[in-house]
């Protein structure tokens, strides 16, 4: 049964949220790409679209792998 429009977007929202914590955030953007390839959708609008995100995800998964922290500036600004 599906839910209404509302409740749709409520529950696409938390798996966004969910998922971009676990997979996106951490640089595993393979299998983030692999969970949005395993959702099936009646709805040929919302399939285009996750198949979209996944193909964007997939071409792109090298320069989206954000460095975990800034790098440490070594200079010494004690002595100048």
């Amino acid at each position: 049964m599906r839910g209404s429009k509302g409740e749709d977007d409520e529950y696409r929202g938390a798996w966004i949220k969910v998922h971009q914590k676990r997979l996106l955030d951490k640089g595993k953007i393979e299998r983030l790409v692999g969970a949005l390839r395993c959702i099936e959708s009646d709805n040929p609008e919302v399939a285009e679209k996750i198949r979209t995100e996944a193909d964007y995800l997939e071409r792109n998964a090298e320069r989206m792998r954000y460095p975990k922290e800034p790098p440490q500036n070594n200079l010494d600004n004690s002595r100048l």
